[in-house]
This record gives structure tokens, C-alpha cells and sequence, in this order.
């Protein structure tokens, strides 16, 4: 091999060797990149999911305070066995007497989204698997 080609074959190795010391810690870094942005990706499909339910809720007509009413009425009965009380400037106070978790979520979720009424207030307490207290609900306003 004539000295040229083997300087040449040389610096080559050197050369590689150095590019490889160089970029070791960014092989590292982009090896483990994969889980960091599986993670993000995840985290920005919830957030568009959340992004289209505000759309929707914004896009949901709000019944009339008496429509509105009627229909707490009827879910608190159906959901929680009790009629809610209004109380003036404060909304719909339902009283809770043993109701189960699932019964009271799907009951609050029901009036959550067929009336567009908060929950401004939340008294509860739980005796095992059953809570009692009060919620007092708001009615939406029309913008």
C-alpha cells in the first residue's frame, strides 16, 4: 500500500472516529426520543378531543330557565329519588340521601349536559359506598 492511500485510509478512521465521539450523545438523545414524543403525541390527541367537546358544548343550544328546570326536576328524581328545591339568585338545591357513586355521577353528568347548569355548590358526605348531602346547581345563562 503506498503511503498516500494508507495517510488517506488514516484520516478516514480518524475522521469517523471523531464524528462518532461527536455524535454519541446525540445517537443517545435520538434513540430515546421515541418515548418522550409517543407521550406528547398522546398528551396532543387529548387535547384536541377536549378542543372538539368545548366546540360541541359551545355549539349546544341552552334550554330556557324553565326547560331547564323541568329537566332537573325530572333527572334529580330519576337519578338521586329527590326533587331539588330552588333557592333564589342561587340555583337548584338537590338533596342527596344515599346515593351511589355511579347513580350520583351519571346523575350530575345527565344535568351536566341535557341542561348546560354548574354545580356551584357541593356539600357530600360519603357512609360507604353511599353519599348524601346537597348539590345546588346554576343555570346557564344565553349569551
Amino acid at each position: 500500500m503506498s503511503h498516500p492511500r494508507w495517510l488517506a485510509l488514516a484520516l478516514i478512521a480518524l475522521a469517523l472516529a471523531a464524528a462518532s465521539w461527536a455524535l454519541g450523545p446525540a445517537w443517545q438523545q435520538w434513540r430515546a426520543h421515541p418515548q418522550p414524543l409517543h407521550k406528547l403525541a398522546q398528551q396532543r390527541q387529548a387535547m384536541q378531543l377536549q378542543q372538539q367537546e368545548v366546540e360541541a358544548l359551545r355549539k349546544k343550544p341552552i334550554p330556557s330557565p324553565f326547560e331547564a328546570q323541568t329537566l332537573i326536576h325530572a333527572l334529580s328524581k330519576q337519578h338521586f329519588g329527590s326533587t331539588p328545591i330552588g333557592l333564589p339568585d342561587q340555583g337548584l338545591q338537590v338533596q342527596l340521601n344515599g346515593v351511589n357513586a355511579e347513580r350520583l355521577a351519571l346523575g350530575w353528568q345527565e344535568i351536566r349536559a341535557q341542561t348546560s347548569a354548574r354545580v356551584v355548590r357541593v356539600d357530600l358526605t360519603a357512609s360507604g359506598p353511599l353519599w348524601s348531602g346537597t348539590l345546588v346547581f346554576k343555570l346557564a345563562q344565553k349569551p
